[in-house]
C-alpha cells in the first residue's frame, strides 16, 4: 500500500506514515522525513517551549518516563555507555555534598533495597574471608522462598527482624549460595552459631 504524502508530495510506502485514530486510512497526512524535519525545526525555533513540556510531561507520568529512560539507556552503544558513566563520576568527585544528599535522598525512598543491597555484600565479604563460593543471595528472595518461616525453629519470624542463616556455616566451609541459606530468628541464629 502507498500514499502520498502532502508536505513533500511524493508517493511512499505506508509503512513510511505514523499511525493516527482520526484518519479515514489510518495514517498521518505527512511521512515520518517531513515529520522529523518540522519538528527539528520548531525545536530549534522554541528551545524554551520544549524543555518546559518536556519538564512538565516528566512530572506528570513519571512511570512512563522511567520506562522510556530504561528503553533508552539500553539502546546505549557500549562507549556511549562508558562516557555516561565517566560523566557522572566526575560529576560526583566535582560536587560531592550534592552527591552525598541525592544518594541519601533515594536510600531514603528505598530503604529496604538498600538494606538487602547492604546484608548482600556483607556476606559475600564474609564468605570472601574463608574462601567461600559466593553467589549474590537476596534477602528478599530467601524471605519469599521461605515464606517468612524460621529454617532453626519452624516459628514464623518478624520480617523487620531476622537473620540470613548458613545451614552449613561459612566457618565449616558452607557455601554463601541460595541452597545453602535459609531465614531465621535472630536469637536461633546466633545459638546455633558455626555449629
Amino acid at each position: 500500500m502507498t500514499k502520498t504524502c502532502s508536505k513533500c508530495g511524493q508517493e511512499k510506502s505506508a509503512t513510511l506514515f505514523s499511525a493516527r485514530a482520526r484518519s479515514l486510512d489510518g495514517l498521518q497526512a505527512w511521512c515520518k522525513d517531513c515529520t522529523r524535519e518540522r519538528n527539528r525545526t520548531w525545536l530549534a525555533e522554541h528551545p524554551g517551549k520544549a524543555y518546559e513540556y518536556t519538564k512538565r510531561w516528566m512530572k506528570n507520568h513519571p512511570e512512563q518516563f522511567k520506562e522510556v529512560r530504561r528503553a533508552n539507556r539500553a539502546r546505549w552503544s557500549p562507549e556511549r555507555r562508558e562516557r555516561e558513566l565517566a560523566r557522572i563520576k566526575n560529576w560526583r568527585i566535582e560536587n560531592p555534598e550534592l552527591a552525598r544528599a541525592s544518594q541519601q535522598a533515594t536510600i531514603e525512598k528505598n530503604p529496604e533495597l538498600y538494606r538487602d543491597i547492604a546484608r548482600r555484600r556483607d556476606e559475600a565479604r564474609r564468605a570472601r574471608k574463608v574462601n567461600a563460593f559466593v553467589e549474590q543471595v537476596s534477602h528478599m528472595t530467601v524471605w519469599e522462598r521461605d515464606k517468612g518461616i524460621c529454617g532453626i525453629c519452624k516459628a514464623p519470624a518478624d520480617p523487620t527482624d531476622w537473620h540470613l542463616d548458613h545451614v552449613v556455616p561459612l566457618a565449616k566451609d558452607g557455601l554463601h549460595w541460595y541452597a545453602n541459606v535459609q531465614v531465621s530468628h535472630p536469637r536461633c541464629n546466633l545459638i546455633k552459631g558455626a555449629s
